[in-house]
């Protein structure tokens, strides 16, 4: 044993003395447990030393240390076949995390449970206690805990002999300790493995999985599980390899010695012997049996003594003992008769108790169902009581949300009511205006610029000023012309004078003149009139629909449609441009989209306009 161990095992008998001990000191002890326990060293100077921390720590019973000591108290006993104290600490441990809610530790309870049940052969009771540990493994996501639960579940499998089963819960296991770097535990599941591949007797495997456990060890400097050399050598035994088999005995006895677990060195002397036995070397054989069947009986390990017992029996037989062997046989009968006679009494105390449980749980039942009917009771009043005030407060929450929502609505309505009346009387007025300026610069200045050209052009003139008579003519005409274009575009004189349809074209040709782009006009004739007043807003909304073309569509061709759709005077304005989003035109703050949308409110007309980003857009309007 280490000389650490012995120090702080030291340091345990002394703090027996005392009442109390520091945190620190308590830390070194658990720490001193748990390698004596990783290690093999001594299971029961592991116990012992865990034993005293929970005596020590019986005032703070629900403390993450209290917990972690009776659990590995409950490992440690199931480590040397004491099952039934195991099971005791693990059973408090679950009550006091069940109170506390401590749902980490109620699974690692309810796993201890699963390997001491499964070592008591109670292969159902172990398995219900499984099931219970799956819903807080969910809960926990917790990677050492599903480790140990596939650990757990492998063993029961094991031990109840679906080696198939057990050898992919192992592997599932090997894969979380590998992660989570527990090379011991690691080396546990190894020594497992190799057992489980002999027992298929698939002993190649068998040998290559526990050297592999080996290096594992001597690389991560410890001492393999004596089970893994003792493992190969059984496989190269059944292979017929005894020299490499004897090899491996040998190192297995040496690591069970070094553990001083009783029961593992009886499992190395039983191997050795087994290995004198089948190369019919009997009387070399015997001692090593002796020693298994004395140091078993001295630890009450009936399946060990039956085991020992039982291959006495068979070697005595060989050499021509039949005394001997007659009393080793004898001594094996009485073991498995014991064996199975507590088998049954403890079958018999099972069933006694679970006859118990169900007569006491009935009873309960009893008393929760008459429970249950006055709480029901009271509950629907209270249900009742609750729903009248849900219903009361829900009607005064939706009659305030109605009035709130219909006075939004209406001050929305107001609010749109007003904007449109805003922005048709000032387009009534501009338009009142527009045309008022158009005639008068027609009809004042106009004639003005008319007159003076007239004069001008009869002015008797001599040689000398002609040129400047022919410059002053020039210049008068391009004041009447740059007059006409004003009062065109304040109030186009096509429009006023032969309708919608000609303005339309004049339009296209000057923007076919300014632009590239190609714009197309298709007239369903007969058309019929339309009102001054609607023809001026059609020719407008044409307008600025064709002027955001050339400004944002980067459109090439326009196509413009007016024609008699079922009685009504219909308008459609296509372009190839790159598009838009319908749902933003709401939002704009230029003035061009109010115009457009107050126009059509104007003359009572209905717009629709659809768009996608590259495919054009489209404005129909229906009046």
């Amino acid at each position: 044993m280490k000389r650490t161990h012995l120090s702080l095992i030291f340091l345990l008998i002394v703090s027996i003395s005392f009442s109390q001990i520091p945190d620190v000191e308590l830390a070194k002890l658990r720490r001193t447990a748990d390698s004596l326990y990783d290690s093999q060293a001594s299971y029961h100077l592991s116990l012992k030393v865990f034993l005293r921390l929970d005596s020590l720590l019986k005032n703070a019973p629900n403390t993450d240390l209290a917990y972690y000591t009776k659990s590995r108290i409950a490992k440690n006993y199931n480590a040397i076949d004491n099952a039934d104290k195991a099971i005791a600490y693990s059973k408090k441990n679950l009550v006091h995390a069940e109170q506390e809610k401590n749902s980490y530790y109620q699974t690692d309870a309810l796993l201890n449970l699963v390997v001491s049940h499964t070592l008591k052969r109670e292969f159902d009771t172990a398995l219900e206690y499984y099931e219970k540990s799956e819903q807080f493994i969910n809960e926990n996501k917790s990677a050492s805990l599903e480790m140990d639960a596939k650990n757990a579940l492998a063993f029961l499998y094991v031990v109840n002999g679906d080696t198939d089963q057990a050898i992919e819960n192992y592997q599932k296991a090997l894969k979380f300790a590998t992660e989570l770097k527990a090379h011991r535990l690691k080396n546990k599941i190894y020594a497992n493995l190799s057992y489980c591949y002999m027992s298929k007797e698939q002993y190649k495997e068998a040998i290559a999985i526990g050297k592999r456990a080996m290096a594992d060890g001597k690389k991560n400097n410890f001492s393999s599980n004596y089970t893994i050399p003792g493992n190969i050598g059984s496989s190269y035994q059944l292979l017929k390899q005894y020299d490499s088999a004897l090899h491996y005995f040998n190192i297995s006895f040496r690591l069970a010695k070094d553990s001083r677990v009783k029961l593992h060195v009886a499992t190395a002397e039983y191997d050795i012997g087994s290995y004198y036995s089948d190369r019919k070397e009997y009387k070399a054989a015997i001692p090593h049996f002796m020693r298994s069947y004395m140091l078993s009986d001295s630890i009450k390990s009936f399946p060990a003594i039956a085991r020992a017992s039982e291959e006495l029996s068979n070697v005595y037989e060989k050499l021509g003992d039949y005394q001997n062997s007659l009393a080793f046989l004898k001594r094996n009968q009485m073991i498995n008769d014991t064996l199975a006679e507590r088998s049954k009494k403890k079958k018999l105390e099972e069933f006694q108790t679970k006859y118990a449980t169900k007569e006491k749980e009935e009873q309960i039942l009893i008393l929760d169902k008459a429970n249950a009917v006055k709480a029901s009771i009271i509950k629907q009043k209270e249900y009742q009581r609750n729903i009248l005030w849900i219903v009361f407060a829900s009607v005064l929450l939706l009659l305030s949300f109605g009035m709130w929502g219909w006075q939004k609505m209406n001050r929305k309505k107001l609010l749109v009511k007003q904007e449109s009346l805003r922005y048709k009387s000032i387009i009534e007025t501009e338009q009142k205006e527009r045309k008022r300026i158009a005639q008068d610069l027609h009809d004042s200045l106009g004639q003005t610029i008319s007159t003076i050209r007239m004069q001008a052009a009869n002015l008797p003139l001599t040689n000398e000023l002609a040129p400047s008579q022919e410059k002053l003519l020039k210049q008068v005409d391009h004041a009447y012309d740059e007059l006409r274009n004003i009062s065109q575009n304040i109030m186009p004189d096509t429009l006023i004078k032969l309708g919608l349809v000609p303005a339309i074209r004049e339009l296209i040709s000057e923007l076919a003149v300014e632009n590239i782009l190609t714009i197309e006009l298709q007239v369903e004739e007969p058309f019929r009139s339309l009102s001054e007043d609607q023809s001026v807003n059609l020719y407008r909304i044409v307008q600025e629909i064709l002027s955001n073309t050339i400004k944002h569509a980067q459109a090439t061709l326009v196509d413009i449609i007016l024609k008699n759709e079922n009685k009504n005077y219909a308008l459609r304005i296509t372009d190839n441009g790159k598009g838009m989003d319908p749902k933003k035109m709401d939002l704009s703050k230029g003035m061009g989209w109010k115009n457009i949308v107050s126009r059509v409110t104007l003359i009572s007309a209905k717009m629709d306009v659809r768009s996608k980003p590259n495919q054009g857009t489209t404005v129909s309007i229906l009046l």
